[in-house]
């Protein structure tokens, strides 16, 4: 929708999605999910992470 340039840039709908997941969950399942949602238009992903030990 970012790139149609028949709708005014008012109009556009920006569709963030977060994605956060345990580490029991194998790498190439959030990656499914990731291809889904991206599958679905949704733009842009970022990914959630744990805070970083000091």
């Amino acid at each position: 929708m970012e790139a149609r340039a028949d709708v005014p840039p008012d109009e556009r709908i920006e569709r963030t999605v977060f994605v956060r997941a345990p580490r029991s969950v194998a790498y190439g399942e959030v990656a499914k999910v990731i291809d889904g949602i991206k599958g679905a238009g949704a733009q842009p992903i970022g990914l959630q992470t744990d805070e970083l030990p000091n």
